[in-house]
C-alpha cells in the first residue's frame, strides 16, 4: 500500500455512514412534552364543598410519542400533591386538581415504559421543593 492514509481518509466517512445506518434517533422527552393547555380556579372539592381556592390544571401530551409523566400541584400550605400517568398518548388530555392550591406546577416526563428514568416520590418532591 503506497498511500495508506489516503485509503483511510476515503474509507472513514463510508464506515461512519454504515455504522449508523438504521439507527433511528429517539425523540427527546422531558417535562416540556406535557403542556398546560388550560387552568381554572374554584369548584366543588371533596372535603371543602365549593371552594374558590380549588386549582385545576388541564394537561396535554404535546409530543409525538406516548409518555409517562408526573405532575405536582402546590397546595396552599406549600406542600405538593403529585399525580402520575403512564402511557399518556399523543394529544391526550387530563385534569389534575388540588382543593387549596397556589397555581404552581412541577412536571416531569419520560418515554412511555422507560424504567431507567425514575420519577421522584411525592415525599422527595416535598423535601426538595417544599417551603
Amino acid at each position: 500500500m503506497k498511500y495508506p492514509m489516503l485509503y483511510f481518509a476515503l474509507l472513514a466517512p463510508l464506515m461512519l455512514v454504515f455504522a449508523f445506518k438504521g439507527a433511528t434517533p429517539q425523540p427527546d422527552v422531558d417535562g416540556n412534552c406535557v403542556v398546560k393547555i388550560n387552568s381554572e380556579w374554584g369548584g366543588a372539592c371533596k372535603n371543602y364543598g365549593n371552594s374558590e381556592d380549588k386549582y385545576t390544571a388541564e394537561l396535554q401530551n404535546d409530543c409525538e410519542i406516548a409518555v409517562d409523566f408526573m405532575i405536582c400541584l402546590q397546595n396552599e400550605n406549600k406542600t405538593w400533591s403529585c399525580f402520575y400517568r403512564n402511557d399518556f398518548a399523543p394529544k391526550e388530555t387530563m385534569k389534575a386538581s388540588v382543593c387549596k392550591g397556589t397555581g404552581k406546577i412541577l412536571k416531569w416526563a419520560r418515554k412511555a415504559g422507560d424504567q431507567n428514568t425514575v420519577f421522584l416520590t411525592e415525599a422527595e418532591v416535598n423535601e426538595t421543593y417544599g417551603n
